[in-house]
């Protein structure tokens, strides 16, 4: 397993990004608005991945509660100490999290399930969690995409593993690459 810092040490720019990321939380509550017609105020959001926790600040005061986890000690430590609110955070690997079955209304994966070394295994967490009727929000990337969003380099993510990792060394922005995106196929 990585270092739990790793992705906030790796890739600064994309986990504590606020612009970006207060947009993506925007786009997200637009949908989960639309989809429950407006009434989150009673909802219990779970935001898996949360990062630095810049979405689920911008989420929070939406809904009735709202938690955050990652396993990178540092970025949610940069959640717990960026903005005040009624959000939480606490450290949990999305393969296997400390909350009880059907505990929230709504759980936002937000491009995680590449970062997890058992996507059907996250899936399963994901499901335990979910209250009976609960949504989830996924967003994800596709491994068929022409430029790999996190290193930004054309078609890394279709590579097989060594190649890759060479890819990475080679254009000087790594030396593992970690991702593991899939397609619709699997």
């Amino acid at each position: 397993m990585t270092d739990p810092s790793f992705y906030s040490q790796r890739l600064p720019g994309a986990v504590f990004d606020r612009e970006g990321r207060k947009e993506k939380a925007r786009k997200i509550l637009a949908v989960l608005s639309d989809y429950f017609r407006g009434a989150l105020h009673s909802l219990n959001v779970l935001d898996l991945g949360c990062a630095g926790g810049i979405m689920t600040h911008v989420l929070a005061p939406h809904f009735k509660g709202i938690v955050g986890t990652d396993v990178d000690l540092h970025a949610l430590e940069y959640a717990r100490s960026a903005e005040s609110g009624p959000a939480e955070f606490f450290p949990a690997d999305a393969m296997s999290l400390p909350f009880k079955k059907d505990a929230f209304d709504v759980v936002i994966c937000a491009h995680v399930y590449e970062h997890v070394p058992d996507s059907v295994r996250l899936m399963g967490e994901i499901h335990r969690v979910l209250k009976q009727g609960g949504v989830c929000f996924f967003s994800a990337g596709n491994r068929v995409r022409l430029v790999e969003p996190h290193y930004r380099l054309p078609f890394l993510s279709i590579l097989p593993p060594p190649l890759a990792d060479t890819y990475l060394r080679l254009a000087g922005k790594g030396t593992h690459y970690e991702e593991r995106h899939l397609t619709y196929w699997g």
